[in-house]
């Protein structure tokens, strides 16, 4: 059996298109892997069964639409040159052209189409545009018609399920990101190393009492920096121990941020920005004191993946709160909400007892990995069977 898995982003920062891959690859499929070049793909690991076909992503083009075009005409060409699959399976956003070619390739070749949902693209092409530029309404009448040309669909939240057949009248089987094998929790002795470890990567000294807070983004506009740029001036006006909150990635919003707290002066709170390849990913979250998810969700109905990546490490989280947060994070199990700068000052400080609290969360286990729930959930409805 044959499998053509397609992303249009950088495939080493697309870990759950990975993770498919490598889930049908140990099902038994080959598989032709299909996105950009860039980041090393760290979750696949060895595997003869997976062939990665880089797509050029037309940035040299100044033109959103030469962009566009550009973009196409590579993507068609790399599909047109593949084996003829069993079955396609596209990640959405970014949503065209990626599943209306993806469909058309399927369907001509005689292959089950199959579309990964992780939001509405529509929805995040709002954030740079507006809400009401033609834009927008032309590129979601494109994604509905694309969605309603696959054979099924996969989707990460119930709330999103219920946007698709809503907005594109499909139907949508909800699959949970979960954390691959490669995140889990260590000892306490390997957790002050690595702890040791990150401090080193971003040049901060220990110190008593240093909370370490780790964001991992990418950079993108539905995460609320100037919020949390707010929650450090709130916090270096309270009394207390460091904190340094470092956040991981690389995306269009980083430079805008780093310039912001350039010459901020250091108090109690500092930021660092870092990346970390692969591994050292899973590996350095374990070291954090507490995890930071600042994703605020253009559409309100998609789930952030690292969220369950930190857990898988052990740590516990705090969630700017939107509404399709509660499908996959239990406040209390998980770590806590929060919905402002000072809700996020208080829950870092660990004011009210809370610190207790988060500590008895870390270390606690995950839930079901994403292995799984690829069995129970993605594969029959991605294989047909």
């Amino acid at each position: 059996m044959r499998a053509t898995v397609l992303a249009l982003g950088d495939l080493g920062r697309s870990p759950r298109i990975q993770l498919h891959a490598a889930s049908l690859a140990e099902a038994g499929c080959d598989v032709d892997l299909v996105g950009f070049a860039g980041s090393p793909c760290w979750l696949l690991g060895p595997s003869a069964r997976v062939s990665i076909r880089f797509v050029g992503d037309g940035r040299s083009h100044r033109s959103r639409i030469l962009r566009g075009l550009s973009l196409s005409l590579s993507l068609s060409k790399v599909l047109g040159s593949l084996e003829s699959p069993d079955v396609v399976l596209a990640q959405t956003p970014p949503a065209l052209p990626a599943l209306f070619l993806a469909a058309r390739f399927g369907r001509a070749r005689g292959a089950r189409v199959v579309f990964d949902w992780h939001n509405l693209g529509f929805s995040l092409l709002a954030l740079r545009t507006g809400p009401k530029n033609p834009a927008v309404r032309l590129y979601g009448w494109g994604e509905g018609r694309s969605a309603r040309a696959a054979h099924a669909h996969l989707c990460v939240t119930q709330r999103l399920g219920e946007a698709l057949r809503a907005r594109f009248g499909v139907e949508a089987r909800v699959f949970q990101d979960r954390p691959s094998r490669a995140f889990g929790p260590v000892s306490e002795a390997e957790r002050l190393l690595l702890r040791a470890e990150l401090l080193q990567r971003i040049a901060v000294p220990d110190s008593d009492g240093l909370t370490i807070v780790i964001s991992p983004t990418s950079w993108t506009r539905d995460e609320d920096f100037e919020l949390l740029a707010s929650a450090g001036t709130l916090l270096d006006d309270r009394p207390g121990p460091p904190i340094v909150f470092i956040i991981s990635g690389r995306g269009e919003q980083k430079a805008s941020f780093e310039s912001r707290v350039a010459g901020r002066p250091w108090g109690r709170v500092r930021f660092a920005t870092a990346w970390f390849e692969g591994s050292d990913y899973a590996r350095l979250l374990a070291g954090a004191d507490l995890g930071l998810s600042l994703h605020a969700s253009s559409s309100g109905a998609d789930f952030p993946m690292k969220i369950h990546d930190m857990r898988g490490a052990g740590l516990p989280v705090l969630a700017l709160r939107f509404p399709g947060l509660v499908e996959g994070f239990v406040e209390g199990r998980d770590g806590f909400g929060f919905a402002s700068a000072a809700e996020l000052a208080q829950r870092v400080s660990g004011r009210g007892g809370e610190r207790e609290s988060l500590e008895s969360m870390r270390g606690a286990a995950a839930g079901r990995s994403w292995e799984e729930s690829w069995q129970r959930d993605a594969r029959p409805v991605i294989l047909g069977r």
